[in-house]
């Protein structure tokens, strides 16, 4: 009896502290989720509730103010698992693994495993797929988008005007008018050495002195 005491002291130690051993997939769980459900990419998980009711919450990182509920415990459809680091902790037990799914409203959103039979503490379910978590997107923002405004970090308006045409002014073409910015005409003038009639002194053409006169030619 000596050393069956011994052995039977350590077979009773040595429950608590496999309990307290966390996987990535449950190697103990009972009721593991198995057929798959009628709804598409989902399947039936063994779940359970002290009330008979089941809080369906927005986000498995917290416990939010519960989106919906699932009023019938014993089987229901779930579509994913996930760990987070936020725990549940529910009739002394805590589970950091959540399920995806719809609550009796059909708003979906996740329910703590501390609600599924079987398993242990901090252990996914055996058979329920994992949800995909894909990496947030880089916002993106003036740094790595030079058309985006620094203030808002929004990006910037296109503009779908032609590019304004540089004005004509004094300043660019000698011909423009100071005050109207207006192009000048150009008349060829009238001098002595264009028009042999015109006065050199004037640059006026001259008076023709045989204009109703007979000149001699």
């Amino acid at each position: 009896m000596k050393k069956i005491i011994p052995l039977a002291f350590a077979a009773v130690v040595a429950v608590p502290a496999m309990l307290l051993v966390g996987s990535e997939a449950s190697a103990t769980d009972g009721a593991p989720c198995h057929a798959v459900s009628p709804r598409t990419g989902g399947q039936v998980c063994p779940d359970w509730s002290p009330t008979g009711s089941i809080p369906v919450f927005s986000s498995p990182y917290v416990a939010t103010t519960a989106v919906g509920y699932i009023a019938s415990a014993g089987e229901d459809w779930y579509m994913c698992q996930m760990q987070t680091g936020y725990a549940y902790t529910l009739n002394g037990h805590k589970n950091n693994w959540w399920a995806k799914g719809y609550a009796d409203n059909n708003v979906i959103g996740w329910i703590p495993q501390t609600y599924f039979k079987g398993g242990q503490d901090f252990e996914g379910d055996a058979n329920l797929k994992p949800c995909e978590t894909p990496a947030p997107e880089k916002p993106t923002n003036h740094r790595n988008n030079p058309k985006v405004s620094p203030e808002t970090h929004a990006p910037a308006p296109t503009s779908t005007q032609s590019p304004a045409e540089k004005p004509l002014n004094h300043r660019n073409n000698p011909k423009v008018s100071p005050e109207t910015h207006a192009p000048v005409p150009v008349e060829k003038p009238q001098n002595f050495r264009n028009n042999p009639t015109a006065n050199p002194e004037t640059h006026a053409p001259a008076k023709d002195p045989c204009t109703g006169q007979a000149c001699p030619r």
